[in-house]
């Protein structure tokens, strides 16, 4: 999530810092993406569960925006609202999977835990 103005949340890890959370700044955060123009739309593996390009571990735990810091709570099997702000159309989507987690510092659920 990225974006000015009013608040978009749950924001992710590189963004939420814009919602005046305690985290580190991605002053890149609108730019990331996990396309680089090699997207396979039936393939979406080639991303990884922070929207990174799949291999890359820039965004990913243990590092510097995996603070553990939650930026929304849901109840299971309510309904959330999820806003978007794209700044540049790439002819691309968007993909949300969700997870149970418990966040850490340390490590990132698996794929597996998002495909359930």
């Amino acid at each position: 999530m990225s974006g000015h103005g009013r608040l978009k949340l749950p924001a992710s890890r590189v963004s939420a810092w814009r919602y005046k959370f305690n985290t580190p700044a991605h002053y890149t955060d609108m730019g990331t993406n996990c396309g680089g123009g090699h997207f396979d739309k039936l393939t979406p593996d080639t991303c990884n569960i922070c929207g990174g390009r799949a291999g890359t571990k820039s965004l990913m735990a243990p590092g510097r925006y995996a603070t553990g810091t939650i930026t929304g709570q849901y109840k299971s099997g309510g309904t959330i609202k999820l806003e978007y702000e794209a700044t540049a159309n790439h002819i691309g989507y968007f993909l949300v999977k969700l997870c149970t987690n418990v966040p850490s510092k340390k490590s990132d659920p698996p794929q597996s835990c998002f495909d359930r």
